[in-house]
């Protein structure tokens, strides 16, 4: 794994920005976007419950 540069950084968030912003404008705040290197998949949250119950220490 490479080390984050500034410049990476940068260009990151210009990057994720342009999703955002697209998010922001086209679907309402349970919408999401997963990204990996080959496929991109637009998600929405219809229920969601969160617990640390079962989280070891």
């Amino acid at each position: 794994m490479k080390n984050i540069t500034v410049l990476d950084n940068e260009e990151f968030k210009s990057s994720v920005e342009a999703v955002m912003k697209y998010l922001a404008e086209n679907h309402h705040p349970h919408t999401k976007v997963i990204i990996d290197s080959d496929s991109a998949e637009l998600v929405e949250g219809l229920a969601t419950h969160r617990t640390e119950k079962f989280i070891k220490d």
